[in-house]
């Protein structure tokens, strides 16, 4: 598993795996298990599944980022290349939402102490 974690990181997994199955299903089922755990009060649970949804989010987005920029300099055709670096944006904003969750968790356990 350290083997394929490695090649991820550094774009090396092939764009359609990196760009939906992690940045998309892997992430949004991550972001979705915080969220309604913290809008069902269960703040024991959501508090920490949130922070470490932090640093594996920001992963993906530099793994996706990664295969996405591999993907646009395999490709001589701006078709193909296009997709590439549409999945390097994607895949910015990504770490932008991340930044955002961490505001947001952050004020929710203001508001419980």
């Amino acid at each position: 598993m350290s083997g394929f974690l490695t090649r991820f990181w550094r774009g090396d997994i092939r764009l359609v795996v990196a760009f939906w199955g992690f940045g998309v299903g892997f992430s949004w089922a991550l972001d979705l298990a915080v969220q309604f755990l913290t809008l069902q009060h269960v703040l024991w649970l959501s508090l920490p599944l949130g922070f470490l949804a932090i640093p594996i989010n920001l992963f993906i987005a530099v793994g996706v980022f990664r295969s996405g920029h591999a993907y646009a300099a395999a490709w001589a055709g701006a078709g193909k290349r296009f997709l590439g670096y549409i999945a390097m944006v994607l895949a910015a904003f990504s770490a932008l939402k991340t930044a955002a969750a961490w505001v947001f968790i952050f004020f929710i356990l203001l508001e419980c102490l």
